[in-house]
């Protein structure tokens, strides 16, 4: 148990390595060493932590990353778990000069041609990737040495997916990752003969956290040289777990080969965004192991999951709460946030906001438990708008949306009307592009009439925000434009 490794407050991080020294911790597909043990990370921990001495980093720097996905970035992020440091992972698909503002880092690594791009006066330090382990001496023994880490101790800065607004920088600490492993190795029984295919951006939480549950349950974290390299990783079996998003699922379904090599695996975690209704039924109609969930960046990745073998009701549903997590409603309806893996605090200008009370952070989602203690998301409380006197809520009529087959996203957003000061667009996703009279014709048989979008328009990747979340900030804006209104 991940609970074993702590002691007064703190992680026994030599205990870990010295559980599981001679397993692999990382396995990195097509690349030179395929393979790290939790021995041979520890060295390059070791050697990490002499070299940034050298390069004059001192310890409590934020320090980032700025690329794709890739086993150095587990190493940084243990590697301030030791350091003091503040771990940032950058999304490289945003802009450059924006990440860099509102993350002001001490330090970047990244490949050799960012060099040129962040040498300005007042920039950050730059550190070439290719320079880290230059003349790095492997000792054939390691002492496993590392200091107890104080729980306590702040470790990352991860940026929401802006996907409603301006990306907010949350920061958590080594218990909030800690403790959120713990929960999901014991919910799932994660053991050392666990993997998990890192198939989720690492600039998102969700991705970040793969981490803690493979370190601390002495299982390996499996990289691919490119994201579209999972299929064939999952037809040739490299991992037992893996995190995805719904349009992920939808394409692995209609992929030849996956739905069957999905069949094998132990966990397929569903989260991001809801997942339509038909999604799954048919999922489960091909015994595919999913398991939709409900977390957050404040929550520090999962909240909530469905337990593998409830019936089938329960896979409509968010799940269950998983240990050191907890979960209220408030009076308004809100989802509210507490236990061991509430984050610290924002950090938004250089300045932390704590957003709590007694305790609790308050999210913008809707949401209840059932009587059978499962949780269902209703929604968010920003989103509901008002339409001639009814209160509309996007997430009810995108629920509808979803259920009807071939639709497997759906946004709706308020768009300016003269009469009824705002009225429901829809804008989806579906491979099949039916007519929106039709759409809208189905909508009327479960949903009242004023609460029919009165648009019905198809998204295009540029409407979604760093290709996991729907940016739904954007589609508002464009609603209104497209309507000709001002708010």
């Amino acid at each position: 148990m991940a609970e074993d490794f702590i002691k007064g407050g703190r992680l026994d991080v030599s205990a870990v390595f010295a559980a599981y020294r001679h397993l692999p911790a990382i396995v990195a597909v097509g690349q030179e060493p395929a393979i790290y043990t939790f021995e041979e990370i520890a060295r390059r921990t070791q050697w990490l932590y002499r070299r940034f001495d050298q390069l004059g980093i001192a310890p409590g720097s934020r320090v980032a990353v700025y690329m794709l996905n890739s086993p150095l970035h587990f190493l940084i992020f243990f590697l301030s778990w030791i350091r003091h440091d503040l771990f940032v992972p950058l999304n490289v698909h945003a802009p450059l000069e924006e990440a860099l503002r509102e993350s002001s880092p001490d330090a970047v690594i990244g490949p050799d041609w960012l060099g040129d791009r962040i040498s300005l006066e007042g920039a950050p330090r730059f550190i070439p990737v290719d320079t880290l382990f230059q003349d790095m001496r492997m000792e054939k023994a390691c002492g496993f040495d590392f200091p107890e880490v104080d729980l306590d101790r702040e470790c990352s800065l991860v940026f929401t997916s802006g996907s409603t607004g301006r990306p907010k920088g949350v920061v958590h600490t080594v218990g909030n990752h800690v403790y959120s492993a713990a929960g999901v190795i014991s919910f799932f029984g994660l053991t050392p003969d666990d993997r998990w295919l890192v198939s989720l951006p690492i600039h998102h939480v969700g991705g970040l956290s793969i981490f803690a549950r493979t370190f601390l349950s002495g299982g390996a974290a499996v990289f691919l040289p490119t994201r579209q390299a999972v299929d064939q990783a999952l037809v040739e079996k490299k991992a037992s777990f893996i995190s995805v998003v719904p349009t992920q699922l939808i394409r692995f379904m209609v992929s030849p080969g996956i739905p069957e090599a999905l069949s094998h695996v132990r966990g397929i975690l569903l989260g991001g965004s809801p997942v339509p209704g038909w999604v799954i039924d048919k999922a489960l109609d091909l015994s595919l192991p999913i398991i939709p969930s409900y977390g957050s960046t404040e929550s520090c990745s999962l909240v909530t999951a469905v337990a593998p073998g409830s019936d089938r009701a329960a896979y409509r549903t968010a799940g269950k709460l998983l240990p050191h997590r907890k979960l209220s409603t408030g009076e308004d309806g809100r989802i509210r946030l507490g236990g061991k893996t509430r984050f610290a605090y924002y950090l938004e200008d250089e300045t932390p906001i704590f957003p709590f009370e007694s305790g609790w952070f308050a999210t913008s989602d809707l949401g209840k438990a059932d009587a059978d203690g499962n949780w269902r998301i209703l929604g968010r409380a920003d989103d509901v708008f008002i339409s001639g006197g009814e209160n509309i809520n996007p997430f009810e009529i995108e629920r509808h949306l979803m259920a009807i087959d071939g639709i497997d996203a759906a946004v709706v957003v308020p768009a300016p009307h003269p009469e009824f000061g705002h009225v429901p667009w829809a804008f989806v996703s579906s491979p099949l592009v039916p007519d929106p009279a039709d759409i809208a014709s189905e909508l009327r048989k479960t949903l009242p009439g004023f609460k029919v979008p009165k648009r019905i328009l198809f998204m295009n990747p540029a409407d979604t925000a760093s290709g996991i979340k729907t940016d739904r900030a954007f589609l508002k804006q464009k609603a209104l434009q497209m309507a000709g209104g001002k708010l």
